[in-house]
C-alpha cells in the first residue's frame, strides 16, 4: 500500500490534534490518611498487614471514560509497599460493595510495563493507561494482591469509605468473586482513579470533614452531598463535563493540630496539582472549633487562625488560575433538649465563633461563590441546630435527607458565570451567594 506525502502529514496532524484535544481528569478521589482501624485478625500477621492477602474495592466513578489509569499511595506506610498484582474491572451489576466483577472487563494493571510495584516509604505511583469502556456512575473493582504484605502497622487508608472493601487469602485478583473473604468500610492505597476525557472536561473538588466524608448517608448508598451534587449536575447539559470528587477525611481539620489526616491548609497544594481540577469546594473547621478550649481568648484566637488559613486557601487557589467555592459551617447544637449535651461541639462559646466565622466567609471572604450550608440545613427557630428531618443521630451531621438539602443549596448557574474568567478577575469583580 502507498502513502502520499499530503497523507502522512494529514495523519500526523490529525494525531497531535487528538492529543491536543484530551487530558488527564480525576474521575475518582479517595483521601489518604494514616490508619486508625485495625484489618480482621486474619489480615495481620507478626509483621504487619494483608500478607498474601488480596484487596477488592469498588469505586464509584464520575465522568465516563475509554481511558484510564489507578494511582495507588504508600504515602503513611512505614515501609515499602510491594504491590505484586493488581487489576481492574466492572464492578458486577454496578453494584456498590460488591466482591464479584464482569469478568470479560477484566485488566491487568500495569506500571511502567511491569506486573508488580514496589511503592517506595511516602510515595505513590500511577498505574499504566487501560482500556476500559466505564459509563458515567460507573462502579469501578480495584483488586490489589500483597504477597509480602505491608509491613509496621503504619499503612495507608481512607478510613471511612461508606462502601464495602472485601479482603481474601492467596492472589485472587482475577476471580470473579472473593473467596474465603471478610468484609470492612476502609479503602486501601487507592487515591485516585484518572480518565482521559476531551479538553472541556474538568473536575471540581470538595475539601472537607466528615460531613464531606459522608457521615449519615448509607453504606454502598453513594447519597452523600457531593454524590447528590454529581447527580444534579448531571441532569443539567452546562454541567454535565465536571466530574464532582470528594476530598473529605472524617475528623480533618482546618487548621489546628492533631486532625485526621493533613489539615486543609497541609492539603491545598496536592489538591491543585490533581489533574483536571478546575473548581475547588471547602467547608472545613467546624473539628478546628470542636477542639479548642471555650474560653473567649481561645475561641478568639482560633477564629483568627481560621481567617488566615482560608485567605491561604484562597490565594493559593487564585494564584494557580482557579476557582473556590466556600461553604458556611453547618450547625452543631443538639435539638431537642433530649438528646443528651456530650458534645464538644454543643457550646454557645463555639457556636459563637461558627457564626462568626460563617459572616466573614458570607461577607467579607474573597470566595468566587458561597453556598449558604448553614441556612439549607439550620432549624429557624433555633439557628445553631438542624431541622429535625435533616439531623443525623448526633446532631453534629447530616442524615441522607441533610445531605441532598446541601447539594441542593448549590445554584448550578456559578458555572456558567464563572466560563471563562480567571480566578483572579473574578475574585475582584466580587462573589456570588446561594
Amino acid at each position: 500500500m502507498k502513502f502520499s506525502y499530503l497523507t502522512v502529514v494529514y495523519t500526523i496532524i490529525t494525531a497531535a490534534w487528538c492529543l491536543d484535544n484530551v487530558h488527564w481528569v480525576d474521575i475518582w478521589n479517595g483521601s489518604p490518611v494514616l490508619a486508625r482501624f485495625t484489618p480482621p485478625d486474619s489480615f495481620i500477621n507478626p509483621q504487619g498487614y494483608f500478607r498474601n492477602a488480596t484487596i477488592r474495592q469498588t469505586l464509584h466513578l464520575t465522568l465516563a471514560t475509554g481511558v484510564l489509569r489507578v494511582k495507588l499511595s504508600n504515602e503513611f506506610g512505614s515501609s515499602p509497599l510491594e504491590i505484586t498484582a493488581s487489576t481492574a474491572a466492572l464492578t458486577a451489576n454496578n453494584t456498590a460493595g460488591s466482591d464479584s466483577i464482569d469478568a470479560s472487563s477484566l485488566q491487568e494493571l500495569t506500571y511502567s510495563g511491569a506486573s508488580s510495584i514496589v511503592i517506595p516509604t511516602g510515595g505513590t505511583v500511577l498505574s499504566d493507561p487501560i482500556n476500559i469502556s466505564t459509563s458515567t456512575q460507573q462502579h469501578l473493582t480495584v483488586s490489589l494482591y500483597l504477597a509480602k504484605g505491608q509491613i509496621g502497622t503504619n499503612t495507608t487508608s481512607h478510613d471511612v469509605s461508606h462502601t464495602t472493601t472485601w479482603l481474601g487469602p492467596g492472589d485472587q485478583t482475577a476471580n470473579q468473586h472473593i473467596n474465603g473473604g471478610a468484609s470492612v468500610t476502609h479503602w486501601y492505597y487507592v487515591t485516585e482513579v484518572q480518565g482521559q476525557l476531551p479538553a472541556t472536561s474538568s473536575a471540581l473538588i470538595c475539601i472537607g470533614d466528615s460531613i464531606t466524608d459522608g457521615t449519615g448517608s448509607t453504606t454502598n448508598g453513594n447519597d452523600r452531598w457531593v454524590d447528590d451534587l454529581f447527580r444534579r449536575t448531571q441532569a443539567a447539559p452546562a454541567t454535565k463535563h465536571i466530574a464532582v470528587l470528594n476530598a473529605g477525611i472524617g475528623g480533618n481539620h482546618l487548621v489546628t493540630s492533631p486532625g485526621q489526616g493533613p489539615s486543609a491548609l497541609e492539603r491545598i497544594k496536592s489538591i491543585i496539582a490533581q489533574p483536571g481540577v478546575r473548581y475547588i469546594a471547602i467547608l472545613d473547621g467546624v473539628n478546628d472549633i470542636g477542639h479548642v478550649a471555650t474560653t473567649a481568648a481561645a475561641q478568639d484566637a482560633l477564629y483568627n487562625q481560621m481567617v488566615q488559613a482560608l485567605e491561604e486557601i484562597i490565594d493559593e487557589v487564585h494564584q494557580a488560575g482557579l476557582f473556590i467555592f466556600g461553604g458556611t459551617l453547618t450547625p452543631s447544637f443538639y435539638d431537642p433538649p433530649s438528646n443528651p449535651d456530650t458534645s464538644n461541639y454543643a457550646n454557645p462559646q463555639r457556636a459563637a465563633t461558627r457564626n462568626r466565622l460563617n459572616l466573614w466567609i458570607k461577607n467579607e471572604a474573597k470566595f468566587d461563590y458561597v453556598v449558604d450550608y448553614a441556612a439549607a440545613l439550620a432549624d429557624p427557630s433555633n439557628l445553631d441546630s438542624y431541622k429535625a428531618q435533616y439531623a443525623f443521630t448526633n446532631y453534629i451531621h447530616p442524615n441522607v435527607a441533610g445531605h441532598q438539602a446541601m447539594a441542593d443549596a448549590w445554584d448550578l448557574r456559578i458555572f456558567q458565570q464563572v466560563n471563562g474568567t480567571s480566578g483572579q478577575s473574578l475574585s475582584r469583580r466580587g462573589k456570588h451567594h446561594s
